[in-house]
């Protein structure tokens, strides 16, 4: 007989193609080096099993990129491009349930 998931103890999985490939994690503190992609866990705030919800937003380096197209001669908005482009920005990982930040991907 098997332990369910106790929080603090959660169950991490890339969600990139399956969910059968996963490892236990001492803290939800150690999902801070997962990336970009939705992680499965059990939220340590609420206790459901979840697949994280991640929310890009503007971070140094999206923000570099803008100062230096800026400084580069981009002009009449097209420095504003850095902020269209998902893989420049920061990621902001939630928990669907209760609504709670997990942890943040941090590009720079």
């Amino acid at each position: 007989m098997t332990a369910p998931h106790q929080v603090g103890h959660p169950q991490l999985c890339v969600a990139r193609d399956n969910f059968d490939d996963c490892s236990t994690a001492e803290l939800y503190h150690n999902m801070k080096g997962k990336g970009s992609w939705p992680v499965r866990t059990v939220c340590p705030f609420c206790g459901h099993s979840i697949l994280t919800v991640t929310t890009p937003y503007p971070g140094i380096l999206t923000w570099l990129m803008c100062i230096s197209c800026l400084l580069g001669g981009c002009v009449m908005g097209c420095c504003l491009i850095p902020f269209c482009i998902r893989a420049l920005m920061d990621v902001k990982h939630s928990c669907p349930m209760c609504h709670r930040v997990l942890f943040y991907h941090r590009r720079l």
